[in-house]
C-alpha cells in the first residue's frame, strides 16, 4: 500500500484521497460508483495517491487497480453508541468505513476523505471529526422519500436515516455539488444552511468515449432495422420508469418500426408490491406490444456501451435527479436525449442539445419521442450538439482539475486537523 506521506501545507505535492462507496469493478456501476470511478482514475492519472473503499461479501482485501487502490471491506458488527438512532446496519457500514480509513491513515496520512450523503457511509467519520471529510451532495433521503411511494416520512426507521443524514450535513468539513440546486434542496429539504466558504461547486464529467462515436444514421426503419429507444438505471419510481412504459402504446400506435431496450435493475418492486417489468408485462400494453421491448436486466460495461451505441434516442424521465449521469454517458456518444425536466437534469441539457418533459406527464413525453422519431435531422442535430456540450463543460480532465484546485483550497483552510469530539 504504497502512497505519500500527506501533503497538508505542500500546495505542489500530491495529495493521499480516499473515496467511499457501495460498488465498484466488476459490477456494474451506478451513478455515484461511476462518478467515483471518473473522479479516482482522474485524479491518480495526475500523480495523486487515490484509493476506493467499497465493500464485499467476502474477507477484506486491498488491490491496486490501474492505479487506484480498492480496498474491499466487510461490513462489520460495531457496538452502536446509546444516543445513535440510526439503523444498526447503516451503523455498521459507516463504523466499517472508518475502521478501513484509520487502518489507512496509521500508514499514510489521509488528506482528503470524500463521502456520498447517500446511506449515510460517512456518518462515524464525519462525527469523529479528526478527518478532513468532504460530503458529496446527491439524491438525498428526503428527496427519495417525496418520489418513491414505498416510504413515508412517518416510518420511524426513515425519521432515523434522515436525522443522520441532516447531522453529516451540518458536520462535514467541506461540501461538494454538482449545481448550486442540489445544495438548495438538501437545505430547504433538512433545513441546514451550506457555509458557501466551503463548498464546491463542480459539474460531473467523464472521459470521452472510446472508440469515438459514429454519427447518427439516416437509415429509413424497417421491420428488420427498427427505431431503438434506449431507457438506462434502475426500475424504480424515481428513474420514472412507470411513465415511460405507459407511454409506449401511444409512441407505438405514432411511430411504425419502433422498439424499446430498458436496461437496468428490474427486479425492484413497485410501490404496488409487483416490480415495473411485471406489471407492464401482465398488462394490455404488455400484452399487445411486449415483443417491442426489451429488458435487458443488469449488463457489464461492454454491453452498456454497445446499447447506448446502438440506439436512436435515449430517453431518461426521471421524476428527481440531482444530475443525471446517464445523460452524460448519451451526449459524449452523439446521441439524442429526452429526459425528466428536473434540477439535475435541466443542469445538464443546454438549449438545442435535448428535449426536457415534465416529470411524470405521459403525453408530453410520448409527444417528444414520437417527434424526434419522426425526425431524423433534429435528432442528427441534437446529438452532435449535446457531444459538443459534454465536451465543452462535462469532461474528466475539467471535473479533476477542479476537482484537484478545491481539495487544496479546504486543505489550505484547515492548516491543520481538527481534534475530535
Amino acid at each position: 500500500m504504497n502512497a505519500p506521506p500527506s501533503t497538508r501545507g505542500a500546495p505542489d505535492r500530491p495529495l493521499h484521497v480516499c473515496y467511499v462507496v457501495q460498488e465498484w469493478h466488476p459490477a456494474q456501476l451506478n451513478g455515484i460508483a461511476r462518478l467515483v470511478d471518473a473522479r479516482a482514475s482522474g485524479l491518480a492519472a495526475r500523480g495523486h495517491a487515490v484509493r476506493v473503499i467499497t465493500r464485499t461479501a467476502a474477507e477484506r482485501s486491498v488491490m491496486c487497480e490501474e492505479g487506484v487502490w480498492v480496498h474491499r471491506i466487510p461490513d462489520r458488527r460495531h457496538v452502536r453508541p446509546a444516543s445513535e438512532t440510526v439503523p444498526q446496519p447503516l451503523w455498521d457500514r459507516s463504523a466499517s468505513v472508518f475502521g478501513e480509513l484509520m487502518r489507512i491513515d496509521a500508514e499514510h496520512a489521509i488528506d482528503v476523505v470524500d463521502v456520498p450523503n447517500w446511506d449515510v457511509e460517512g456518518l462515524a467519520t464525519i462525527l469523529d471529526g479528526r478527518f478532513m471529510t468532504v460530503l458529496g451532495l446527491y439524491t438525498s433521503m428526503a428527496s427519495y422519500v417525496a418520489v418513491d411511494g414505498r416510504f413515508g416520512v412517518g416510518d420511524e426507521v426513515v425519521r432515523a436515516v434522515l436525522d443522520a443524514e441532516r447531522r453529516c450535513y451540518q458536520r462535514a468539513s467541506a461540501w461538494l455539488a454538482a449545481s448550486p440546486t442540489i445544495v438548495e434542496e438538501v437545505e430547504r429539504a433538512f433545513d441546514v444552511t451550506i457555509p458557501r466558504e466551503r463548498l464546491g461547486v463542480i459539474p460531473h464529467g467523464l472521459p470521452p468515449a472510446k472508440p469515438p462515436p459514429e454519427p447518427t444514421r439516416h437509415v429509413r426503419p424497417t421491420a428488420d432495422r427498427p427505431l431503438d429507444v434506449l431507457f438506462v438505471g434502475r426500475l424504480e419510481a424515481r428513474k420514472g420508469i412507470g411513465t415511460l412504459l405507459q407511454a409506449i402504446p401511444r409512441v407505438v400506435g405514432e411511430v411504425p418500426h419502433v422498439r424499446f431496450t430498458i436496461v437496468g435493475d428490474d427486479r425492484i418492486t413497485s410501490p404496488s408490491g409487483q416490480t415495473f417489468r411485471e406489471e407492464f408485462e401482465s398488462s394490455w400494453a404488455g400484452a399487445r406490444f411486449g415483443h417491442l421491448v426489451e429488458f435487458t436486466g443488469i449488463v457489464d460495461d461492454e454491453d452498456l456501451d454497445r446499447h447506448y451505441r446502438a440506439c436512436d434516442l435515449f430517453v431518461a424521465p426521471s421524476l428527481f435527479e440531482s444530475f443525471g449521469l446517464v445523460l452524460l454517458e448519451a451526449m459524449r456518444l452523439g446521441r439524442p436525449v429526452v429526459a425528466g425536466d428536473t434540477s439535475g437534469m435541466r443542469e445538464v441539457i443546454g438549449e438545442g442539445t435535448g428535449v426536457l418533459v415534465p416529470p411524470g406527464d405521459v403525453a408530453a413525453l410520448s409527444d417528444a419521442v414520437v417527434r424526434l422519431l419522426r425526425d431524423p435531422g433534429r435528432r442528427a442535430h441534437i446529438g452532435l450538439a449535446g457531444r459538443r456540450r459534454f465536451e465543452a463543460r462535462f469532461s474528466q480532465q475539467r471535473m479533476t482539475g477542479e476537482i484537484e484546485h478545491f481539495y487544496r483550497m479546504m486543505l489550505r483552510c484547515s492548516s491543520m486537523r481538527p481534534s475530535p469530539d
